[in-house]
């Protein structure tokens, strides 16, 4: 009974290590805000590399945000005085659709793919002419489909 007890654990632990290392590979990428019901959104992509996170918006332009962290499928932020805030409770409804959820708000966001992305705009691959160029692009887009 104590051998098939250890063999559970272990199973159990492998998973969440495997569900927790899928997480963090599927949060990579350009992300694009999605519109909401209730709530009015602005606007912003979002960049997320495997150790920071950038937002882009007209109002501010690029704002790295900082170092994020992900623990129990729960994402945290890093604050100034080094401790990390709780951002909310994440979730894939698709394979390019993410859940952000805190305090019963779910703030939506769809991968982006293609070129000229805030991804590329960071890693100096576009200026940020060609990179305004199709945000507002996308941004447009965005507009007349909600």
């Amino acid at each position: 009974m104590k051998k098939i007890k250890i063999i559970l654990s272990i199973l159990f632990l492998t998973q969440s290590y495997i569900a927790q290392s899928q997480i963090e590979k599927d949060i990579l990428g350009n992300w694009q805000i999605q519109k909401h019901i209730e709530y009015e959104v602005i606007y912003q992509e979002i960049y997320i590399s495997d150790s920071t996170m950038y937002i882009y918006d007209m109002n501010l332009g690029i704002n790295p945000v900082g170092t994020y962290q992900i623990k129990k499928s729960t994402l945290f932020l890093a604050q100034l005085d080094s401790s990390f805030e709780k951002i909310g409770k994440i979730h894939f409804t698709g394979p390019d659709l993410l859940n952000v959820e805190k305090d019963g708000i779910t703030v939506k966001y769809r991968k982006l793919k293609g070129k000229k992305l805030l991804q590329h705009l960071i890693e100096e691959k576009i200026d940020k002419n060609q990179y305004s160029i199709k945000f507002s692009q996308r941004l447009n887009k965005w507009q007349k489909k909600n």
